[in-house]
């Protein structure tokens, strides 16, 4: 499996396992839970699903991979990875045209996107302009996949982000979380792809400071961490918990696994870190095993194998 394809793949797969377990955030009510339940090691896929916020099966997506799947969709309908640029109208199109048929809950972001579009309003005036939460990092994965070769990955990037939010922290924040993967997809390691979006010019003093912040703490507990910076799906928090789960992490399984025990937002998270490790080595990525746990798989699988075809 290629990089690019399993990035996408790792992304849509973490977020799968880590639903059942979504937005609990009585972190020391979830440990308990994983104890009674023998899951400690193995928390993914969990076939007692506690989000205590909407009602999902195991296997289910989470708005945010609800949200990973529409631009999935929408980009394999506009032959944008082919084609290497984006068309962002006629993906915002197809978008709302999957949300209006999606059955999982939706976000708030997704449920602008759709009001505006009701109004009439196209892109980019369809986008949420003052959410500041993690959805453009959950797509990161794909952006990065179908775009890094783009002549002008950034601004496509941005705009990629803009379908949904407009707010600039956001957008640079998704930047930075595409950047990221994509220095990954170019050879980097997840190491050295954080290092080099610290000093990257495409991102703004703020967004660089809160990486400087992650890697001086790479070593740092976790635990203390997470509730210093919060596990709720709000910048900067979402996104510097993320690196250091990536930094903290020597595999794609024990990223996933450790996300989702830090609960709270996880899902949020989840498709980030799980595209990054993905990038990084496509034959950790338990394919058959964990779509085997997911629903919809069949229809998930084509729609991938469109834009990353399985021999790729």
């Amino acid at each position: 499996m290629s990089a690019r394809r399993a990035c996408v793949v790792g992304g849509l797969l973490s977020d799968a396992a880590t639903t059942p377990l979504h937005w609990v955030y009585d972190v020391a009510k979830l440990s308990t839970f994983l104890k009674e339940n023998g899951i400690v090691d193995e928390p993914e896929f969990c076939s007692k699903p506690q989000c205590p916020f909407y009602e999902a099966k195991v296997g289910d997506l989470s708005p945010y991979g609800g949200e990973y799947v529409a631009m999935l969709n929408g980009l394999a309908k506009t032959d944008a990875a082919n084609k290497g640029t984006l068309d962002p109208k006629a993906v915002e199109k197809e978008m709302c045209e999957f949300f209006a048929s999606w059955k999982g809950y939706k976000n708030h972001v997704t449920k602008t996107l759709e009001a505006n579009a009701a109004k009439g309003a196209t892109y980019p005036d369809t986008a949420d302009k003052d959410d500041n939460q993690a959805n453009g990092m959950a797509k990161a994965p794909l952006i990065a996949a179908a775009f890094g070769k783009a002549d002008d990955f950034v601004a496509t990037a941005k705009a990629a982000v803009a379908l949904m939010q407009s707010r600039p922290s956001a957008v640079q924040y998704g930047l930075a979380a595409a950047i990221i993967t994509k220095n990954v997809l170019d050879g980097a390691t997840v190491g050295d792809a954080i290092k080099a979006a610290e000093s990257s010019d495409s991102l703004d003093a703020t967004t660089k400071a809160d990486i400087t912040d992650v890697l001086a703490n790479k070593d740092g507990d976790i635990a203390a961490l997470s509730k210093k910076w919060g596990i709720s799906c709000s910048y900067p928090g979402a996104f510097k918990l993320s690196l250091l789960v990536i930094l903290q992490s020597s595999s794609f399984k024990e990223a996933v696994r450790t996300n989702i025990k830090l609960g709270g937002d996880n899902c949020s998270r989840a498709a980030f870190i799980g595209g990054v490790f993905a990038a990084a080595s496509p034959d950790q990525v338990p394919e058959e095993e964990w779509f085997s746990r997911t629903a919809d798989a069949a229809a998930f699988r084509a729609t991938i194998n469109t834009l990353f075809p399985a021999a790729e």
